[in-house]
């Protein structure tokens, strides 16, 4: 009888994950475009276009039905799982829609500046901008040559700030 509970209770998990991903290509460019403009990750076009963000959460469910990214839907309360073969942060033949920014350190006033506020560091962009290490960013900045991975402190923009330099430190 356990065997039988047991066997009905994995039956009924497996078949609402299953129901509970979405899967599709990457999106135009200006799909992709919006998407970064409002501080997603990235674009999956399902229905049409639907912004997404990088998640450990999926990676089982993406993985294990043969997908190579995972994500969920951007600002959503449907946290159902989008798997997707093609990298939601590109779109070929797109200008300038880059979800990867990079800089290096900040002075020490920036820097300062962004501790007082709880940010791990700061990297210069355009400005000073504070930034947390993340996790969420290793293969984005790794995979373009960045030794540091961050994201910004207590923005909506989630697009990846990359470094070669320690935002920790600044340049004193």
């Amino acid at each position: 009888m356990r065997s039988v509970l047991t066997f009905a209770a994995t039956t009924i998990a497996l078949a609402s994950t299953i129901s509970a991903t979405a899967s599709g290509p990457q999106c135009d460019c200006t799909g992709l475009n919006n998407c970064l403009n409002q501080g997603a990750w990235g674009c999956v076009q399902l229905a049409g276009p639907n912004c997404v963000d990088q998640t450990q959460s999926c990676s089982i469910t993406c993985g294990g039905g043969g997908f190579m990214y995972a994500y969920q839907k951007h600002n959503s309360d449907d946290r159902q799982c989008v798997c997707s073969n093609q990298d939601a942060s590109q779109t070929p033949n797109c200008p300038g829609s880059s979800p990867v920014l990079n800089g290096g350190q900040c002075n020490c006033q920036g820097l300062n500046n962004c501790h007082n506020q709880g940010a791990w560091g700061c990297v210069q962009l355009a400005g000073p901008n504070c930034v947390d290490q993340t996790q969420n960013c290793r293969l984005a900045c790794g995979g373009s040559g960045y030794m540091f991975a961050y994201q910004k402190h207590g923005s909506p923009d989630r697009r990846c700030v990359c470094s070669n330099q320690d935002a920790a430190h600044g340049v004193c």
